[in-house]
């Protein structure tokens, strides 16, 4: 009993607001509908009718009775009491009279018909017509009358001026028209998921809604477009279409069809019949297409060739063919294509006769166009094919191929011909084409109005109407969507308008074949459906239009919001305030309207994104996690014919929760600070703990090196260098090799028979493998290849096996850290241990010796001398020869102590190694190299460095490389330490500089287009080999980087390698440089002639700037010369 309306709010909530309150004495029973005409309400309860207006609230009309009904046409409000009936006008009643032939019946509808004249629906009468003119009856002449019952009517509603859509209970719904013709209904055989119809709804767009038991269905109403499939009784893909004899007939894969124009009533099934379709008896086979040729209907099929008549067949002949056509040279004989070839029929008197076969082709033939005395044919793989006539029809003319013809494509998959008013049509997969008569050739066509140039776009079917207009499906390679265009031909200028919006519906469709119906009907087959449209309704431009947009919900959190329509929230100046907590926001939006065309949205969130999403399908956008702060949410449409978008904006805002407020960050700051000092102070803690721990551990690990001790003994004898370890894995056996400078160390203990007599076996073991321990470390540390121990005596060489400069050094380093490591031991140690050692350089013979057991040894004098110097030392220092003293004293204090008897070698110097030089040490006793002891020796592991770089280059550079050579890498080599120099850089950064460029193009061993960064992963494989630091190597591929052209350097050490890169610009060898530079790319396909790389040498050297001062002093001058030089020689060229 309750009556109100519902009053809009800021951001779409509603709120009822009650009107019973002033009614609650007049209104008695429940409201079952209401009506609006003008400014007011009109609703009626079971007896009664009521009216509202916001001028006079609510009154009740002096109207009951049992049976009360209320009935709106456009401009009409009529009251309906018991099985009386009156109009409603100006505030008064006027009653009309029923006719006496309709009784005491009740009015279930009343619709408008035309003009003053209305369709009313009796319950046991059926349709009646009103003319309020005359105020008279008439019955309205339908079918609908006796096929529809009382008990199964359920509303109806018209649709435009012509046609009207009636539901059912049981029997789903039917269109008719004005004049009472039956036009389709639909139920759940073809479409409506449930026959109980309860509402029916016709929206702005008319569309048809239909609500039944089961939910609702939409259903376009305006009969642009009608499909009909397999529910219409069609099957398989169609061929063709044409209409014979007020019959359309449609050949397919398992048939041929006859479309019959009725729809009946069913009563045994109690529904209208929808099998609109009937397959021809006979026909059950797969069929070609149709040819209306002397009042006769032929088919062609893969049996033989029909005559149709009506739903009778008469077959013709058993010839299997895919098409059939007529001759203009001879209007009596008939052309057949297939697979078997081209053959030729007379038809005569409603017979066949077989005439006979074209002897040359071969070919399996889809399409025919005649022009004049010429043939042409489309073919399947096989190509185009041309035959040409004098007179008669020759059987034994030539089929002559045009596959390879001037302006056809290559290789194309299928061609189809096609005769129309402007010429023959030769349609492929890979674009349309023209022949030229006259120059006997090929070209794209230009009057379709589609651009062919990529011979990506195909076009089929196609067809000409009467009217010259051609109609024609196309699409484009690798996308799925087609699209079909009406082609309006424009007599005066011979061309064609595109006419496509008409069609977009059908885009989605995959057209097999066209036929232009009368009436402005045209139809399309397709591997499904027949669709059949109306060109007449073609005004319609609703898909060419940007669909409209509706925010659907917006979900905040796990919540959701009804809003208002969007143009609401467009115009307000409040935000959309949404707490911190819900800051995951889901937008979802709608567009009210149903189409075929696909609706695109694009999303751009102000104060979030940088630019617009891009077009998608989807409907919905999702944020989570934003910040606080202020949001504008752009959103756009539009569908596939892309001729415009819309657009709307939803302001809201995120509120910052106290959490993110100043004051929280300022008391975040102090607890930040008071975690961080709990932490040291627990690290602290740790560490004091975490020492304790490491004493207790101590002696549990001295037993556990005891056991490695001996696991290492048990291993040392199968270790080898790698070299040789790869050489006896891929050769079984190993080659022994020379090295000219390598540094033997004999290390033997002093008095070891005593010691071993007094002390227990077990401990001497264990402090002798100790000792054999720590001096393994020292060699490793030091790069040094250990040989062997023999007893108390320890014997390692340095530069094997791989060579370098700085093995004498190395040896020397280690053999301190011997002294070191044997005075930690004495410390420890009851016994009391002394060494000699002794170190000579010399060149030795390295190889492998044995076949079971084998091992690693050295052979020659060296090591001979080596062991000598050894015998003649003291314990506790290092005794050196003359030729290691040489290469050592620059970095070491050595006390000669006089000469010795070398069998073989005369009288040999010896020095005593005292300790590092002053300025060499970092500690008071001199053992400690410093920052520029280690520097020194880097400098002298560069010259070992280099000489493997430059040999790597040699050997691995292509030799069509004439500019990216091994001497261009010299070059920048030397010319960066001379501009280094010159711009005061440090001696580490002129060692840093070397470096860099000695790799900067040795990543052209791997590749030659990203060469940088293969010569970058070449130095940080290399590198750490020669002791340089991670930060050195860094710094050094920051380097070799900068050279990538163009160069665009940021550092002082960035500008000298770029200006050292390019110091040939302003070099006097310039030219012969520059020649080298254009082969090398001329090679690689990168220039393609010598005057196209002048022009880019002029370009470059007018643009190019040194970076340094120290190169512009040297080469800015030459480099302008050069420049001129090169302009006169380009002038000269020319």
């Amino acid at each position: 009993k309750q009556f109100g309306k519902i009053e809009n709010k800021f951001y779409g909530k509603y709120n009822l607001h009650q009107l019973t309150n002033s009614s609650k004495d007049i209104i008695e029973d429940q409201i079952n509908k209401l009506e609006s005409f003008g400014k007011e309400i009109f609703f009626k309860t079971k007896n009664n009718i009521f009216k509202y207006s916001e001028k006079n609230g609510f009154t009740k009309i002096n109207f009951s009775g049992l049976y009360v009904n209320l009935f709106k046409t456009e401009n009409k409000l009529f009251f309906v009491n018991d099985t009386n009936l009156y109009t409603y006008q100006k505030e008064n009643l006027k009653q009309i009279t029923l006719p006496q032939a309709i009784g005491n019946d009740f009015i279930l509808d009343i619709l408008p018909y035309e003009k003053n004249k209305f369709l009313f629906r009796f319950y046991n009468n059926g349709f009646y017509i009103y003319d309020e003119r005359n105020n008279l009856f008439s019955s309205f002449p339908s079918t609908i009358n006796k096929t529809i019952f009382p008990e199964d009517y359920v509303k109806t509603i018209p649709i435009n001026n012509n046609i009207f859509v009636l539901g059912t209970k049981n029997n789903g719904i039917i269109f008719f028209d004005r004049k009472g013709q039956i036009i389709s209904s639909f139920d759940q055989n073809n479409g409506l998921i449930n026959n109980n119809i309860t509402d029916l709804f016709i929206d702005k767009d008319q569309n048809l809604w239909v609500l039944t038991n089961y939910g609702f269905c939409i259903i376009q109403t305006d009969f642009q477009f009608t499909f009909f499939g397999a529910s219409s009784g069609l099957d398989g893909g169609l061929s063709d279409i044409i209409r014979h004899n007020n019959n359309l007939y449609v050949s397919s894969l398992q048939g041929t069809y006859l479309l019959s124009d009725t729809c009946f009533y069913d009563n045994t099934t109690k529904c209208f019949n929808h099998d609109r379709f009937h397959q021809i008896p006979g026909l059950d086979i797969q069929t070609e297409n149709f040819l209306y040729f002397k009042n006769h209907l032929l088919n062609s099929t893969t049996s033989g060739i029909f005559d149709i008549n009506g739903k009778n067949i008469k077959k013709l002949s058993n010839e299997t063919s895919r098409g059939i056509y007529t001759i203009q040279k001879d209007t009596d004989l008939l052309l057949t294509t297939g697979d078997n070839g081209v053959s030729i029929f007379r038809f005569t008197h409603g017979n066949l006769s077989f005439q006979g076969k074209f002897t040359n082709c071969h070919s399996s033939i889809r399409t025919f166009a005649e022009d004049g005395n010429t043939f042409w044919f489309g073919s399947d793989h096989q190509g185009l094919f041309k035959v040409t006539f004098t007179d008669s029809i020759n059987f034994d003319a030539p089929f002559v191929s045009l596959n390879n013809a001037k302006g056809l494509p290559s290789e194309f998959n299928w061609i189809d011909v096609y005769r129309t008013s402007t010429g023959t049509v030769f349609s492929t997969d890979k674009g349309v084409y023209r022949y030229d008569k006259g120059t006997k050739s090929f070209y794209q066509d230009t009057l379709l109005g589609l651009d062919f140039s990529s011979e990506t776009v195909w076009v089929f079917p196609l067809l000409e109407d009467q009217n010259k207009n051609l109609w024609f499906s196309s699409g484009t390679k690798g996308k799925y969507e087609k699209h079909t265009f009406f082609a309006k031909f424009n007599p005066t200028h011979k061309s064609y308008q595109l006419i496509k919006y008409p069609l977009n519906k059908i885009n989605d469709q995959s057209i097999e074949d066209i036929y232009v119906d009368s009436n402005k009907i045209v139809w399309f087959g397709t591997m499904k459906n027949l669709i059949r449209f109306d060109f007449s309704k073609i005004g319609n431009h609703q898909d060419t239009l940007p669909p409209q947009i509706l925010i659907h919900a917006i979900t905040i959190g796990k919540d959701s919001l009804l809003l208002l329509p969007t143009d609401f929230l467009t115009n307000s100046n409040k935000l959309l305030k949404i707490d911190y907590v819900l800051r995951d926001i889901h937008f979802e939006f709608s567009v009210p309207e149903y189409s075929s065309t696909t609706i695109e949205f694009n999303y751009f969130l102000e104060g979030y994104n940088k630019k617009f999403s891009g077009w998608e399908n989807k409907n919905f956008k999702e944020y989570t996690n934003l910040s606080p702060g202020e949001y504008i949410l752009h959103v756009k449409t539009r569908n596939n014919t892309k001729s415009g978008e819309r657009e709307i904006i939803i302001p809201f805002s995120i509120v910052a929760p106290y959490y993110l407020t100043i004051i929280a960050y300022i008391f975040y700051l102090a607890l930040l600070a008071s975690l961080i000092f709990l932490i040291v102070y627990w690290r602290s803690y740790l560490s004091e703990k975490e020492k304790f721990k490491v004493q207790q551990l101590l002696s549990q690990r001295t037993e556990e090196l005891v056991y490695q001790k001996e696991r290492a003994e048990e291993l040392l004898s199968k270790i080898l260098p790698e070299d040789t370890a790869k050489q006896i894995q891929k050769k079984g056996k190993a080659d022994r090799k020379s090295f000219k400078m390598v540094t033997v160390l004999f290390a033997d203990i002093k008095g070891f028979t005593k010691i071993a007599e007094n002390t227990p076996p077990e401990e001497l073991l264990d402090e002798l493998d100790t000792l054999f321990l720590k001096f393994d470390n020292s060699v490793e540390e030091m790069g040094i290849e250990k040989i062997k121990t023999i007893g108390d005596a320890y014997m390692c060489a340095g530069g094997i096996p791989m060579k370098n400069r700085t093995n004498p050094i190395d040896v020397i380093l280690s053999g301190m850290k011997m002294l070191d490591y044997l005075q930690e031991i004495n410390n420890l140690s009851k016994t009391k241990w002394q060494i000699r050692i002794g170190v000579h350089t010399g060149p030795v013979i390295a190889g492998v010796i044995g076949t079971r057991k084998i091992s690693y040894d050295i052979w020659g004098d060296t090591v001979n001398v080596a062991s000598r110097m050894e015998s003649m030392g003291k314990a506790g220092e290092i005794n050196i020869s003359e030729s290691t003293h040489e290469l050592v004293q620059k970095y070491f204090e050595c006390v000669p102590r006089g000469m010795i008897p070398v069998k073989y070698k005369g009288n040999i110097s010896m020095y005593f190694v005292k300790g590092l030089k002053p300025e060499y040490a970092s500690d008071a006793e001199r053992k400690i190299p410093n920052d520029a002891f280690y520097f020194q020796l880097q400098h002298i592991r560069f010259s070992d460095l280099e000489e493997l770089i430059l040999t790597k280059l040699e050997k691995g550079l292509p030799k069509d490389q004439y500019y990216h050579n091994l001497k261009h890498t010299i070059d920048v080599i030397n010319q960066a330490e001379l501009i280094a120099r010159g711009e005061n850089c440090t001696d580490e950064e002129i060692l840093i500089l070397k470096t860099a460029a000695l790799f900067h193009d040795s990543g052209f061993i791997i590749s030659y287009d990203d060469h940088e960064e293969q010569g970058i992963k070449l130095a940080k494989e290399i590198l750490p080999q020669f002791k340089y630091s991670q930060k050195q190597i860094k710094l050094i591929g920051e380097i070799i980087y900068a050279t990538k052209f163009p160069p665009n350097p940021k550092t002082k050490l960035q500008k000298i390698i770029c200006d050292s890169d390019l110091d040939y610009l302003g070099r006097e060898d310039f030219v012969p440089v520059s020649n080298e530079l254009f082969k090398e790319l001329s090679v690689r396909g990168k220039v393609k002639s010598l005057e196209e790389w002048n022009n880019i040498q002029i370009k470059f050297l007018q643009s190019h700037q040194y970076y340094t001062e120290t190169a512009r002093n040297l080469r800015r001058v030459n480099k302008l010369k050069q420049l001129e030089r090169l302009k006169e020689s380009m002038k000269g060229s020319k």
